[in-house]
């Protein structure tokens, strides 16, 4: 099985230590489409953090995003098992690798346990995870899972001064006239069943009509608490 890497986004310092480093890994059925979708839609976000981030926090140095093709067909009752297998057997050991897969009734948008910041992560977004604006939902989405293993809970927290978790830390904003949900919140946005954009310190919820790649200033300041504790403090 094999890979190919198709184009690759750089930002800011890439020299220093906790740098963003995000694959985003096609796996071999999903269209070319969808790969482009999701790495136009990540480089832009951590291009919004390079721009927005503020001085009071330890700021994230730079970025390289890079995207690729492969040949792996990812098992969809073991997702994670399946990935790891594909990186462990083509010497991936370092940053977050985000897959865009596809399986049959399957929407599921799912990352694994922190470790981006020093080692080796996975995140997957199917195909299958579209409502709204199909291409433009995926790229969301693929925002929202190669960012969970950065965020470190205790910061997470720090940030929100609440219990509340990630998602937490997306919310409703008004772009073009329309309620607008976030990334971080994306996927939740007005379910019964949770209160993520109403809760912690950025809560702001409105009956919603979309999703938009901007990121809310909650989630720029606890990628930087983040990156700072893991800089000082590894990551735990």
């Amino acid at each position: 099985m094999g890979y190919t890497l198709e184009g690759t986004a750089v930002g800011g310092d890439t020299s220093k230590d906790h740098t963003m480093r995000i694959n985003l890994m096609k796996a071999a059925n999903p269209p070319m489409s969808d790969l482009d979708a999701a790495f136009d839609a990540v480089v832009n976000a951590c291009e919004q953090i390079q721009n927005r981030q503020t001085s009071h926090n330890m700021e994230i140095p730079g970025y390289v995003v890079k995207k690729y093709t492969t040949d792996k067909n990812i098992n969809c009752t073991s997702k994670f098992d399946s990935g790891n297998q594909f990186l462990d057997n083509h010497g991936f050991t370092e940053g977050q690798f985000t897959w865009i897969y596809e399986c049959n009734n399957d929407n599921a948008a799912e990352a694994a346990i922190k470790g981006a910041w020093e080692s080796r992560s996975q995140g997957f977004v199917s195909n299958g995870s579209r409502w709204y604006d199909e291409e433009h939902m995926l790229g969301v989405m693929a925002i929202h899972e190669s960012f969970h293993p950065f965020l470190i809970d205790y910061c997470v927290q720090l940030q929100m001064h609440t219990g509340a978790q990630e998602h937490s830390l997306g919310h409703d904003i008004v772009e073009n006239n329309q309620n607008m949900c976030t990334p971080m919140a994306a996927s939740y946005e007005d379910d019964p069943d949770y209160d993520f954009e109403q809760s912690g310190e950025c809560g702001q919820d409105y009956n919603t009509d979309g999703v938009t790649e901007t990121l809310s200033d909650c989630t720029i300041k606890a990628m930087q608490d983040s990156r700072d504790h893991a800089y000082h403090n590894g990551v735990h």
